[in-house]
């Protein structure tokens, strides 16, 4: 919309006004009441009713900067004379502020209707917000809604997909997360089996005696198992401890990077789950030493029994047993960390493949050293020697060096991954600035000023037309026949901006089918795709292409189709027509 203000009030120059373009957002200022959910916020407080009252607008401070005005003027928007009532700070639906064609002014759904802004031609969104009842199945509500639906125009979205790409740039971010805490806790549970292992390994003569005096194993089993909780529990704290510390000590640098500002929050749902993982991990990898060393034998004490005989596995029941536990909840604390099923098995089958090759590897080296002739060199001689003497832990330790560094090397290619696909997402460089609203009269005069005020900088004008698809040979939007409609419904039933062009095609624009049109042939009517558009449209050379630009309807031909390098950070487009 465009709002219209007396100069007077602000900027020297005429008397007669001038205007500017804004984002216009209606609410109700009846029950149910904006927002449903989070806080709208803005100076001064008060009721969100009394604000919009009497043609009430709530104006960002950006468009106080650019009018001149402030809290108590009035300014002139269709019909009716807008007074403001307040600066808006935050919209709880407004995640992203990055491009904006103008200041966001927010005025009742009454102040709108009196302006008359609203007739045909107009370019106009609505939104209806639903809040769900608490337990509500999304999913189901969404197919239901859906099937209910008799506008195959309107488009419903939930707050997962508000924001496809942020949502996709979260989802790797957290996927990527997710990768470093099971290989974090592999890692801790690998190390935690190593010392638990160790430990008892030191204790098997006091144990010995502990069944000479007549204690049962269970018993001695739970004292080394409190004490490995405990020492989990210790662990667990200091980890959470320090992970809060980060928290508050963090913001303080990110805020220069980030320019938003951090409040660090102590909630202690994370703290808990953190230490509950902590202490299962615990449990877990260190069931197995602890079970096996509980079962020594007196006869220790008598004669000489090497460790690695005397952590000699059970009966067979009691592996398989040990085994399923350790198994399930390995499976289980990996599928919750991964959050999916799929990653979690990806990962696991990749780890089980990958210790097997690295134990067998290391039982391969180990027998080969074996087998060289005596080193004349003392020091070589016994170290050589010592890796074949009882518990060793040769095998265990070659092997789970090797997980370790596989882990790490793991972490290190996903992010160099990561990194990569974000670098292949952006090509060239961005431009400084984008002017928006140029209208034609205006181009040369934009084209002067910015020529004195940066010689160096080069400029390119582009005209922008926005129109909604309507038709492609003989098939029409209203009846058209998705394949997959969560993936095309958005893309048919979405507003596209379009471009006429008459030289060259853009750069970065290669065209695949036909050939770009000469100055002569770009006075008749005809248009080039873009060739996922023309996938997604079912379009090919000849095929007529119907538009709709604010209920007029714009026919041409399909002549060409491109293909776009979408990482150029250039001003593209699914359809470019020729002047004609």
């Amino acid at each position: 919309a465009m709002a219209q203000f007396p100069r007077g009030t602000g900027a020297s120059g005429q008397d007669s006004g001038t205007s500017l373009l804004v984002e216009l957002k209606a609410v109700p200022s009846t029950p149910p009441l904006y927002p449903f959910y989070g806080e709208l916020k803005y100076q001064p407080g008060g009721d969100l009713p009394e604000k919009l009252a009497d043609h009430g607008a709530l104006v960002e401070e950006n468009f106080l900067i650019r009018t001149g005005l402030k809290t108590g003027d009035t300014f002139k928007l269709g019909g009716v004379n807008a007074r403001i009532t307040g600066v808006l700070e935050a919209e709880p639906d407004r995640i992203s502020r990055a491009f904006s064609i103008g200041p966001r002014v927010m005025v009742s759904l009454g102040t709108l209707d009196q302006a008359g802004l609203i007739a045909p031609g107009s370019r106009v969104k609505h939104r209806t917000l639903i809040a769900l009842p608490t337990g509500t199945n999304l999913d189901q509500a969404l197919l239901t809604l859906k099937d209910g639906l008799t506008d195959k125009a309107a488009t419903l979205r939930t707050y997962d997909d508000m924001q496809s790409s942020l949502t996709q740039s979260i989802k790797r971010i957290s996927n990527y997360l997710g990768t470093l805490s099971v290989i974090a806790l592999l890692m801790g549970g690998i190390g935690i089996a190593m010392i638990v292992r160790t430990f008892m390994a030191q204790k098997l003569d006091t144990i010995a005696i502990l069944n000479c005096l007549g204690a049962r194993p269970k018993t001695i089993f739970r004292v080394y198992l409190l004490q490995a909780l405990f020492l989990g529990l210790i662990g667990s704290l200091i980890g959470v401890g320090a992970g809060y510390a980060l928290q508050y000590l963090l913001p303080e640098k990110l805020e220069g990077l980030l320019r938003v500002t951090l409040k660090p929050e102590f909630d202690w749902r994370p703290a808990l789950q953190a230490t509950l993982l902590g202490m299962g991990t615990t449990l877990l990898f260190a069931l197995w030493p602890l079970v096996s060393a509980v079962r020594t034998r007196p006869l220790r004490l008598f004669r000489h029994i090497t460790d690695e005989e005397e952590i000699a596995p059970g009966p067979r029941r009691q592996r398989w047993l040990l085994g399923l536990i350790f198994s399930a909840g390995l499976c289980a604390t990996v599928f919750w960390q991964a959050e999916s099923v799929t990653r979690g098995l990806i990962f696991l089958v990749a780890l089980g493949v990958s210790a097997l090759l690295l134990l067998g590897i290391s039982t391969l080296v180990l027998k080969l050293l074996r087998k060289l002739p005596p080193s004349p060199q003392m020091t070589r001689r016994y170290g050589l020697a010592n890796l074949y003497r009882p518990n060793n832990q040769a095998r265990s330790i070659i092997t789970a060096i090797g997980m370790g560094i596989m882990l790490v090397l793991a972490v290190r290619l996903v992010q160099m991954d990561l990194i990569s696909m974000l670098k292949e997402n952006t090509k060239g460089t961005p431009p400084n600035y984008f002017f928006i609203d140029i209208q034609k009269d205006q181009a040369e005069t934009f084209k002067e000023v910015l020529a004195k005020t940066a010689p160096e900088a080069t400029a390119e004008v582009t005209p922008l037309v926005r129109a909604k698809f309507s038709q492609i040979d003989d098939r029409h939007v209203d009846n058209w026949e998705y394949g997959s409609r969560a993936r095309e419904e958005w893309f048919i039933n979405r507003e596209f901006v379009m471009t006429y062009r008459e030289s060259d095609p853009p750069p970065d624009n290669e065209v695949v089918e036909g050939k770009w049109w000469t100055p002569q042939e770009a006075a008749t009517p005809q248009v080039s795709l873009e060739e996922d558009a023309a996938k997604r449209l079912g379009a090919k050379i000849g095929s007529t292409l119907v538009m709709d630009i604010q209920d007029i309807p714009v026919t041409a031909p399909v002549t060409r189709i491109r293909r776009v390098d979408w990482r150029n950070m250039r001003t593209n487009f699914y359809m470019i027509f020729s002047p004609g």
